[in-house]
């Protein structure tokens, strides 16, 4: 098991204990009610990310903990397939609010990536210079579909550049 599920299952059982919240460890298939996220996904939880990725704070960690604030539901995690679920589909909204959202939450999300840039290793690092470790910015996560990678990507190089100008 690598450091980073180690972490996530950790932070996860944390918030589970903390909020007295049960894990159902029956087919660990089905772990997020998703119109309940998708309607609770919204304006707040981007303020909150992007606070959070300034900050360099766990992604992934408080990314959940905002979920689990937030009273979405958490059914089975007791597998591996259970947590990649778990991070695609807090990926799947955060990617759904930077191609549909308004245009507000857009440059919200995009003002909030301004200070990172990357390495000529495609490292992502933030204004401390810190390596990202967290995803969807973790370079050793396999599987991850890069469209949104590639999105803060160059949307932080254009903020970069502009700011250089000035």
């Amino acid at each position: 098991m690598n450091i980073e599920l180690k972490d996530l299952i950790n932070s996860l059982n944390e918030e589970l204990e903390k909020n007295k919240i049960n894990i159902i460890d029956d087919t660990g298939n089905y772990i997020l009610n998703e119109k309940k996220v998708k309607e609770q996904f919204n304006k707040d939880l981007v303020e909150s990310f992007c606070d959070k990725l300034s900050n360099n704070s766990k992604y992934k960690s408080e990314v959940i903990e905002e979920i689990i604030k937030n009273n979405r539901t958490i059914k089975d995690i007791v597998n591996r397939k259970a947590i990649n679920d778990l991070i695609d589909s807090i990926k799947f909204n955060l990617t759904n609010i930077v191609n549909n959202g308004s245009k507000g939450n857009k440059n919200k999300l995009v003002n909030c990536m301004k200070d990172l840039t990357t390495d000529n290793n495609g490292v992502v690092r933030d204004f401390n210079n810190n390596e990202i470790y967290y995803y969807p910015f973790s370079t050793n996560t396999p599987n991850i579909n890069d469209s949104f990678l590639e999105y803060a990507f160059s949307m932080s190089i254009k903020e970069n550049k502009k700011n250089k100008i000035k």
